[in-house]
């Protein structure tokens, strides 16, 4: 564990952090993503541990592939989520007009049936494409959207980052105490979008995802049975001209008397659909992240236990 962080740390971060937004908030979109990319390609370059995790993981995920190849793909996940911090960053510009111009969704009908269903609705996605941008469309077409949204280790990033958010219309709600501010706003019939692709620790449900045992958070199935919500999947990918291309498709979910079971089946069926779309743009996911870090009780390490 690494040494906390002095307050003029923290406060150099939020100072940085905010230098970005301003500059990149008063650049022409399409400017401001060369930008983003050029500075995500600089974090590759000087990234050293993070980037050989990406390169490694690429090519326990895709073994038919070269070391080329996954060392190219690692380069461009960097200046991806460049792109990405760029848009997050421009939420506040990225409104009516403008947002239509640089998103284009397909699948809304399913957006309004869930409304019209008047349940709830949980809006499952992966840190791929932009989830951001989604969110930022859903609440723009007026439907309700509530983030949950993992806490940062600079608490005043963290706020930065929730205010970028809020000026987008979305609720936000963290990770932490998320339980009962989950339940209250799919009881108000709000769009709750939750990112089901993080290590899950030793309480998560263990799924295949690229060939491996993946512990991944229970909480989406868990709520799906408790609450019955309409379920939603999301992907999106960024196009050759930046433009991000998003899809909602509805997810059927009918509970049954084996608890255990369901939660199982619907956890693995919503990391499996997220694997084939990151199988299509696997330069626009988070590599980055220690997604196999925990792994199942009796496992030792170099073992690749699945299960049926």
């Amino acid at each position: 564990m690494g040494r906390p962080k002095s307050q003029w740390q923290l406060r150099l971060e939020e100072y940085f952090a905010r230098g970005f937004i301003k500059l990149f908030q008063a650049l022409p979109h399409r400017t401001a993503l060369a930008v983003g990319a050029g500075v995500g390609g600089l974090f590759h370059d000087l990234a050293g541990v993070r980037r050989e995790h990406a390169v490694r993981e690429l090519r326990r995920a895709f073994p038919e592939r070269s070391e080329a190849w996954a060392k190219a793909t690692a380069r461009q996940v960097y200046r991806h989520f460049g792109m990405v911090a760029v848009e997050l960053a421009r939420l506040p510009k990225l409104r009516g007009a403008g947002l239509h111009r640089w998103v284009i969704m397909e699948g809304v009908e399913h957006l309004e049936s869930a409304a019209a269903a008047g349940r709830g609705t949980l809006v499952i996605s992966g840190h791929l494409g932009n989830w951001e941008l989604g969110g930022a469309w859903v609440s723009n077409a007026g439907y309700p959207a509530t983030y949950v949204v993992a806490p940062q280790s600079n608490s005043r990033i963290e706020e930065l980052l929730d205010e970028l958010r809020r000026s987008a219309g979305i609720e936000i709600v963290k990770r932490r105490d998320a339980t009962r501010q989950i339940m209250k706003a799919l009881r108000r019939g709000r769009f709750v979008a939750l990112l089901i692709d993080q290590d899950g620790g030793p309480g998560g449900e263990f799924v295949p995802f690229f060939g491996r045992l993946a512990s991944t958070f229970r909480g989406v199935a868990v709520f799906a049975r408790k609450m019955r919500p309409a379920i939603i999947f999301y992907s999106s990918y960024r196009d050759k001209e930046g433009r991000i291309h998003g899809r909602f498709e509805p997810v059927e979910f009918i509970p049954t008397d084996d608890m255990e079971a369901d939660i199982h089946n619907l956890t693995a069926d919503l990391t499996a659909r997220l694997e084939a779309e990151i199988r299509r743009t696997p330069e626009q996911w988070l590599w980055l992240h220690r997604r196999w870090k925990t792994r199942p009780p009796g496992e030792t390490a170099g073992e690749n236990k699945m299960t049926q």
